[in-house]
């Protein structure tokens, strides 16, 4: 089956106001967990046939895995290396987001991602770019960790699109001159659940936490012994007025099947893309009764963001 695509303002009129006007998505689910068996993998072909080039220790499993402080990378130097994905016939997807979560891409590397798909294999087949981040820039002084996100993919029509019956994709990563390889920490490609009403105030997404016990000696000298900070900690509470405001919410919790997977949550993604989070809702509960007549619904879900990496760290 070949992909199509379509303008996300016609596919979501409403979701296209809604992210034209600031407010926040959530993507619920990764479609790479449902990836064909063998896939993804690394290789410099950019093929699903070519054989798996992930280094030992570091497989291309850990790049969809949920957990932040695993990585994947490519064995062996060179300045072309390709993610390669095939969904499996029949199982084709629908994309209009993507996420990065990478350790070393900027500075000596001058590395270029691009996010590509086509209908065939060997990407011969009506081969598109439908993202391309640029020359990711150099890391600001003390960071280490970075973020790309893509939520207005794009193959050259000049407004965002949604890619559906997408079977073959894969992830460029380009550079000029010496540098190390990719290591990534996430990929995430799905299909976001475009909220059309922000949180109530107060909500805070820079709020963050950190676990630093303390032990006091009986002189009264106590130690701080850091365990981690910043770890992302915030509560969004939601007032819905009719059954379309609503739908988003009930799609997050379907999809993350029933706040048992981790969703990414971009509070911003127009105007601040790399502050992705990946969450968890904590507890895993979905209470959103009406309050009013039969269209108003009231209700909160606490966040806790998944790493290390923090995003309150990388900024």
């Amino acid at each position: 089956m070949a992909y199509a695509f379509q303008n996300f303002s016609t596919f979501n009129p409403a979701g296209a106001v809604a992210f034209d006007a600031g407010v926040g998505l959530v993507v619920p689910h990764n479609h790479l967990t449902a990836a064909a068996a063998g896939f993804p993998r690394w290789n410099t072909a950019g093929t699903t046939v070519a054989a798996d080039a992930s280094a030992s220790g570091f497989p291309a499993s850990q790049g969809h895995d949920g957990f932040l402080h695993k990585t994947t990378k490519p064995s062996g130097l060179t300045t072309l290396w390709y993610y390669v994905v095939d969904f499996g016939a029949g199982t084709e997807v629908t994309i209009d987001s993507a996420l990065i979560v990478h350790k070393q891409l900027g500075a000596a590397q001058a590395t270029t991602v691009k996010v590509q798909i086509a209908d065939s294999g060997d990407f011969l087949t009506a081969p598109i770019t439908i993202a391309d981040s640029g020359v990711v820039p150099a890391a600001a002084a003390g960071k280490i960790e970075r973020r790309l996100g893509f939520y207005q993919l794009d193959h050259g029509i000049g407004q965002a699109q949604v890619y559906t019956s997408v079977r073959f994709l894969r992830f460029e990563f380009s550079r000029v001159g010496p540098g190390n390889d990719p290591e990534i920490h996430e990929f995430v490609v799905g299909q976001r659940a475009q909220l059309l009403v922000n949180p109530l105030a107060p909500f805070d997404a820079d709020g963050n936490v950190s676990n630093a016990p303390v032990f006091e000696a009986r002189s009264g000298a106590a130690r701080i012994y850091e365990f981690y900070r910043g770890k992302g900690v915030f509560s969004a509470g939601f007032t819905t007025g009719s059954v379309a405001e609503f739908a988003p919410l009930a799609d997050i919790w379907l999809r993350s099947n029933q706040g048992t997977k981790h969703v990414v949550w971009v509070p911003c993604p127009e105007s601040a893309p790399a502050e992705s989070f990946l969450m968890r809702i904590d507890p895993p509960e979905f209470e959103f009764p009406f309050v009013a007549g039969t269209h108003v619904r009231t209700g909160r879900w606490d966040l806790i963001e998944q790493g290390p990496p923090f995003v309150a760290r990388e900024r």
